[in-house]
């Protein structure tokens, strides 16, 4: 059963239908293990063919347990093509490995930029409140300045208006002291 469902596989792969070939391959593979089969195409082929699918996963494990059966039965031509093909997988997860830890760092990297920028904005929400409220009161402080500023304006006109008052009474007074000290220079 394992033979013919390897070679039909194989046929499968071959005419386009790598779904058929997955499942045969897959069937293979597990008729292998009632019969104590350990020195299989089967693996080898299903794990091949899951790396070319980009399941890296089940490649992993494929290829991992038929390069495990190669060793057992020191298998050398197997263990050769195993190991051309296992060091290919190996290759692309721990490229893979160093991407998600690239990209959970990365986006640990956003979180923590966002946090701070948030962090960032909170502070000038708050400070624009601060600001707001001083100008205002500045505004305030402004507007009772400006009434202080007229009614000093009011003010400094009444006193230059009694200034100029005094200032004619003060001739007045003069001009008819001057006067009276004229008439009576004459009546002396």
């Amino acid at each position: 059963m394992a033979v013919n469902a390897s070679t039909v596989a194989y046929v499968a792969e071959l005419s386009g239908y790598p779904t058929e070939a997955f499942e045969l391959l897959t069937r293979a593979a597990i008729a292998d293990v009632p019969s104590a089969t350990t020195e299989t195409l089967a693996l080898y082929k299903l794990s091949d063919l899951c790396y070319r699918q980009g399941d890296l996963k089940h490649a992993y494990t494929f290829i991992q347990n038929d390069r495990q059966d190669a060793a057992f039965y020191n298998a050398r031509l197997r263990q050769v093509q195993v190991s051309s093909v296992f060091s290919i997988i190996e290759q692309q997860r721990k490229t893979l490995g160093i991407y998600a830890v690239a990209t959970t760092l990365l986006a640990v990297l956003v979180i923590a930029f966002a946090a701070v920028i948030f962090r960032q904005l909170r502070r000038l929400q708050r400070a624009e409140v601060t600001i707001s409220a001083i100008n205002q009161a500045l505004q305030e402080n402004n507007t009772n300045l400006s009434r202080l500023n007229q009614r000093l304006a009011t003010a400094n006109h009444k006193l230059n208006e009694a200034n100029v008052i005094k200032d004619e009474y003060i001739g007045y007074y003069f001009n008819s002291t001057s006067e009276y000290q004229a008439r009576a220079q004459r009546l002396i």
